[in-house]
């Protein structure tokens, strides 16, 4: 976990979607609710890109989202996940994976699914943080179902504001972190590798290894 500057993280952001070929927007509950998902796909429609909305979840659109997406098809993931892929890796020009067949020709079943990041990740996790060559330090973090967060750090300070899980399963929490009288922007990452219902494992944006576990 680490807080790059404000201004790094944007521009690199910035850079991401002009350089990329195509946009892909997974549409959640917190997704829909964040002005920053809203400005990047605004930042993507400008540069003309493709826009792939993906319906991870049932939600109510924010003004901006509805306008941003009022023209363009979604992939239903929500209903059927499997089938969601093959219409994405379509869509990308990609061939569909999956080709191996069991006995007979027929296709053995898919595996059972994970459950969702997003609904592991509600509640309080007692988090350990481990960089190289450094002993290991420890905090605690709420997640609530939300969007919101609270964090005690081993500082002593106080961090609170909101939490998202981008595509690709990367867990970002920003908003304010408080220690006596002053306050300073806070933003973190963990990267999400391995997860259950009472651990996450996972890297921090400096390569710093990540484990949570579920307390309380």
């Amino acid at each position: 976990m680490g807080r790059p500057t404000g201004e790094g993280w944007v521009g690199a952001i910035g850079r991401a979607i002009g350089a990329c070929s195509s946009f892909v927007l997974v549409i959640s509950s917190y997704s829909s609710k964040s002005g920053k998902v809203a400005q990047e796909l605004y930042l993507a429609d400008q540069y003309d890109k493709q826009v792939f909305p993906l319906l991870l979840q049932t939600c109510e659109l924010s003004a901006d989202l509805k306008l941003l997406l009022a023209s363009r098809q979604w992939i239903d993931f929500e209903g059927d996940y499997a089938g969601g892929i093959q219409r994405l890796l379509a869509a990308l020009g990609q061939k569909p994976p999956g080709g191996n067949t069991g006995p007979g020709g027929v296709r053995p079943p898919p595996p059972p699914r994970q459950p969702e990041l997003t609904q592991v990740l509600v509640g309080q996790w007692a988090g350990t943080i481990n960089y190289p060559m450094t002993p290991p330090f420890t905090l605690t973090v709420w997640l609530g179902p939300d969007g919101s967060f609270r964090a005690q750090l081993p500082t002593g300070a106080f961090a609170q504001g909101e939490w998202s899980v981008n595509f690709g399963n990367q867990v970002v929490m920003q908003g304010e972190e408080s220690f006596d009288m002053m306050s300073q922007p806070f933003y973190a990452q963990v990267n999400v590798t391995q997860y259950g219902p009472h651990h996450v494992n996972g890297f921090g944006p400096q390569g710093e290894s990540v484990f949570w576990r579920r307390f309380g």
